[in-house]
């Protein structure tokens, strides 16, 4: 018997490194999605439900080792990655450039996304020109988030941004120069 519980016991610990593994791929999957994407809130559900299974294996294995009369070894604990959530949304050329150029650093927006601190916002313009359609992005992280403000219509915010982007805005980068550049990847 000690050793069907030793080995259920290895086996709980493996699946829940390999979920943890597997949440964590999702997660950054997700990050290189729109909110407004269908696979967006689809890897949410995924994402959930894997949380749920991982702390059903955690708690099986407490009572495991409450059998046995054995402490699990204290396992140092990783800080979760947090992904931000990535938004792409067009706007005025004038407007993007007064952000560029740092003349602002607000935006009022409907709050449809339901927008958070930290998320990413890749902002898009079009113009046409001699050579034709031109493309525009800029990369903003979003660093407050104001609602319910007098004067500011129901269902609107203000968000104050910043081109400082950190490591998951540089991801995002290099996915929108390979865009640009014809380079897709999947």
């Amino acid at each position: 018997m000690a050793k069907d519980i030793e080995k259920e016991k290895a086996e709980l610990r493996q699946a829940i490194a390999l979920g943890t593994d597997e949440r964590t791929r999702m997660r950054l999957e997700q990050s290189r999605l729109s909110t407004m994407d269908q696979g967006y809130a689809s890897l949410a559900i995924k994402i959930v439900t894997l949380t749920t299974q991982i702390e059903a294996f955690r708690d099986k294995l407490v009572q495991l080792n409450q059998l046995t009369g054995e402490a699990e070894p204290e396992e140092p604990r990783f800080m979760e990655l947090s992904v931000p959530r990535v938004h792409l949304m067009k706007l005025e050329p004038d407007s993007i450039s007064q952000l560029y150029l740092g003349k602002r650093n607000w935006m009022i927006c409907q709050n449809d996304r339901e927008f958070r601190k930290d998320d990413l916002l890749v902002l898009r313009s079009e113009t046409v020109d001699h050579k034709g359609l031109v493309t525009d992005y800029l990369l903003l992280l979003v660093a407050e988030v104001y609602s319910n403000l007098e004067g500011l219509e129901e269902n609107y915010v203000v968000l104050i941004v910043t081109d400082h982007a950190g490591p998951f805005g540089d991801l995002v980068r290099e996915q929108i120069d390979d865009e640009r550049n014809g380079r897709v990847k999947k």
